[in-house]
């Protein structure tokens, strides 16, 4: 809990040292199979803090504390649909989708990895309702143009994450898949064969 009373003190403020620690320990701390620790991250209330300092720093890809607060956000959202509700219900799509607009679909960008990553984790679902909130935030053209800035390097991790998030949100519905083809996602999924 003082963790995320440090990120709730320093108001989502990507600029303070504190901050960038604490979102840095939270995620390292995220970063595990044990669920128990993830639930205690999120009980503790870390989601809204951890939004607020993606939101904060969405403008600014290219900062460590935004990949940070994004990776911790998909090492939450991992392996628990509860979790990844949580997170859409904090808010952090728009954020997510921000960093990858932001980026400009640069795959060399550590927060557009992890952003693309999280997406791709809170879209790997049977949840139809949280892939029509994903969609609606406007995932849809940035995850392409990352794929499209990665097809020329199929064996990146970023390039395969931007794949299997489309692939995650075309499944089950006519609809999202004809919005995939209409966000120009076909050449460049083939490009990557």
């Amino acid at each position: 809990e003082p963790l995320v009373a440090v990120l709730r003190a320093g108001q989502g403020a990507p600029e303070q040292e504190a901050t960038c620690m604490a979102v840095a320990a939270l995620g390292i701390l995220a970063n595990s199979a044990d669920d128990g620790r993830k639930v205690a991250i999120v009980e503790a209330g870390a989601l809204e803090p951890l939004v607020a300092v993606l939101s904060a720093g969405q403008s600014q890809p290219e900062r460590e504390i935004t990949a940070n607060a994004a990776g911790a956000l998909g090492d939450l959202a991992f392996g628990d649909e509860g979790r990844k509700d949580s997170i859409v219900e904090a808010s952090a799509l728009e954020p997510l989708v921000a960093v990858l607009r932001a980026g400009q679909g640069a795959p060399e960008q550590e927060a557009t990895c992890m952003a693309v990553a999280a997406l791709g984790i809170l879209a790997n679902s049977a949840d139809d309702g949280r892939k029509v909130a994903i969609v609606e935030a406007g995932a849809l053209e940035p995850l392409v143009a990352v794929l499209s800035a990665g097809q020329s390097q199929p064996e990146r991790e970023i390039t395969a994450n931007a794949a299997g998030a489309l692939g995650d949100l075309a499944f089950g519905d006519e609809g999202r898949k004809d919005s995939i083809v209409e966000a120009s996602a076909l050449e460049p999924l083939v490009a990557v064969l």
